[in-house]
C-alpha cells in the first residue's frame, strides 16, 4: 500500500500574503504549485460553506483563503 502525506498548516492572521504562502508550502509534498497548475491556467477553489455566519465564527473557510 502506497504511503499517504497528510499536511496541516497553520496562519496566525488572515492575511493574503501568509494563506498564499501556507497555501504554496503546503503543496511542497507534492512538488509543489507548479505541480498542478501551469501558468495562465484557471483554478477554482471550493471553499467550505456550512452556513451563513461571520468569518470570526469559524464556522466557514474564511473569505481571504
Amino acid at each position: 500500500m502506497a504511503k499517504k502525506k497528510v499536511v496541516t498548516k497553520t496562519c496566525s492572521q488572515y492575511k493574503l500574503k501568509l494563506v498564499k504562502q501556507q497555501i504554496r508550502d503546503g503543496l511542497t509534498p507534492w512538488g509543489g504549485m507548479d505541480n498542478f497548475v501551469a501558468e495562465g491556467d484557471q483554478v477554482l477553489l471550493k471553499a467550505n460553506l456550512l452556513q451563513a455566519k461571520t468569518p470570526q465564527a469559524a464556522v466557514t473557510t474564511h473569505p481571504i483563503v
